[in-house]
């Protein structure tokens, strides 16, 4: 992974909060006063929270790609004016926006669905 590691926000065993700590290594929480066993779970916290940051943003670019995509392919759906080759590429858009839809970031290492292809979804030529 790239990239620092931080926790959001930590309370220290005097009751001082901090926030954006530095958790790159767990010696580093250790050198704030922590015990190593509490180190690594600070430390285990701050790369899930890097790793949920990041899979929620990424969960949402990719959402607004599909919208991105499907807009255009669902005005000439209701307009009438939509090939077939349009019609599967719509029905591709919106299935694989349903798959990211039910993916939950927070769950850990996410499989991502395959993005469809404008032009090679059909089997319609």
């Amino acid at each position: 992974m790239n990239g620092a590691v931080y926790l959001e926000s930590l309370t220290d065993n005097n009751g001082v909060q901090y926030v954006n700590v530095p958790a790159d290594h767990p010696y580093q929480l250790v050198q704030m006063g922590f015990s190593y066993e509490e180190a690594l779970e600070l430390h285990q916290k701050a790369l899930n929270q890097r790793r949920l940051k990041r899979q929620t943003g990424q969960k949402q670019g990719l959402l607004e790609q599909a919208r991105q995509q499907m807009g255009p392919l669902q005005d000439a759906v209701d307009l009438n004016m939509a090939t077939e080759q349009e019609i599967h590429a719509l029905n591709a858009w919106k299935a694989y926006r349903v798959a990211l839809h039910r993916l939950d970031p927070s769950k850990g290492k996410i499989t991502w669905p395959d993005r469809p292809e404008w032009g090679a979804i059909s089997s319609v030529e």
